[in-house]
């Protein structure tokens, strides 16, 4: 068996598969390291936008951008610690489509995180709307241990 070890050491096509497997193992464990250690991106910017509701035209389109860091964080934070909803479940909404915002959670220009909040009706939040590859991430702000819509208001000036 060592014969045939020796033997298949001394051909250059094996040495060559060897060496590449062994640069491939050690790119991976590199890469995977890398992205472990590395900090992921803070949101430090907020855009809050309202875009027209054919069934409410009396709302008209909104927009706003806010850049105080420490309160979109905060904002940011508080809504990913908010509470799944059961994709199971029924639930009880009142007779009203909702008032929609989109927040765009961003760090310069980067996109972090997508969301939409139902401020009226079934009063949801739905995470990562951007994504079209997984189901978003429903959250019910009611159920938070914090008063998510008073923050969400002090955050963006907007009263709901």
């Amino acid at each position: 068996m060592l014969k045939r070890l020796r033997a298949l050491l001394k051909q250059k096509k094996f040495r060559v598969g060897l060496a590449l497997l062994a640069v491939a193992v050690l790119a991976f464990g590199v890469f995977t390291v890398v992205s472990l250690v590395s900090p992921k991106p803070e949101p430090t910017v907020l855009l809050v936008s309202r875009p027209i509701d054919p069934y409410k035209p009396a709302l008209p389109p909104f927009e706003k951008r806010i850049t105080d860091a420490a309160a979109v964080q905060r904002l940011y934070d508080t809504s990913m610690a908010l509470p799944g909803i059961s994709p199971f479940a029924s639930y009880n909404c009142g007779s009203d489509n909702g008032e929609v915002y989109k927040l765009t959670f961003l760090n310069g220009t980067t996109i972090i995180k997508t969301m939409e909040l139902q401020v009226s009706g079934c009063e949801w939040l739905l995470i990562d709307t951007d994504n079209l590859f997984h189901p978003q991430d429903v959250r019910q702000p009611l159920l938070g241990k914090t008063d998510f819509f008073a923050l969400f208001s002090r955050t963006t000036g907007i009263a709901v």
